[in-house]
């Protein structure tokens, strides 16, 4: 806090394995609240890979699903406090992918903004005073008029520049990759499509046949 003549913007980015996605959600969200942050984004979902229907019988069917659940989160916390979230959030990682943290100074642009605002500033008094000069001339005025709003608005967007930055130096930014192993389901569903499949052939009738005369037989 006491450097003067740097001035940092960090951000850091993870991606890593956890053992379930959804529960180190809810604590990658509490955390950052501990550390005075808060969450800007968050993409949790489950990307399904296959799904495998295989009929059983013939009113039902086993339906297999394989998926991965994933979550994309940006989370902000006070710049003071990024490497405490950080490795709170360690904890979490089963298996690390990257973990990447920049540190960008931007002193020399905070300074160049402020500059921009000082000259257009002072331009912006004289063409202040020229159109009071001249004020009676419409079209002079008009010209003057329009190229004193241009200087505002360059000095504005200086402004507004300065403050962008200002708050990215206060806080630093996470962008959080997450997911976990493949995920199975299985279900049994209703099969109305595939009793076919369950018709017996012919030689299976012949054989169901002699089976049901040889059990007459034998019970006579």
């Amino acid at each position: 806090k006491k450097a003067t003549t740097h001035q940092f913007i960090r951000t850091a980015d993870l991606k890593f394995k956890v053992k379930n996605v959804i529960k180190s959600t809810y604590d990658i969200e509490n955390i950052t609240a501990r550390q005075s942050g808060f969450v800007t984004f968050t993409n949790l979902k489950s990307n399904i890979e296959n799904v495998n229907t295989i009929a059983i019988s013939a009113d039902s069917s086993l339906e297999t699903t394989y998926y991965s659940v994933t979550n994309d989160i940006v989370v902000r916390v006070p710049n003071f406090k990024l490497d405490t979230t950080i490795k709170e959030i360690s904890k979490h990682i089963d298996f690390l992918d990257y973990r990447i943290i920049k540190a960008e100074d931007v002193a020399l642009s905070i300074l160049s903004n402020k500059l921009t605002q000082r000259r257009t500033k002072k331009n912006e008094d004289r063409l202040t005073n020229a159109i009071d000069k001249r004020g009676k001339k419409l079209r002079e005025t008009t010209d003057a008029e329009e190229l004193l709003l241009n200087q505002q608005e360059r000095s504005d967007n200086a402004l507004i520049s300065n403050l962008s930055l200002q708050d990215q130096i206060d806080f630093s930014t996470i962008n959080i990759t997450i997911y976990q192993r493949r995920t199975i389901k299985t279900e049994f569903i209703p099969n109305d499509k595939n009793t076919d499949e369950y018709e017996p052939n012919l030689g299976q009738k012949r054989i169901e046949s002699i089976k049901t005369v040889w059990e007459i037989v034998t019970t006579f």
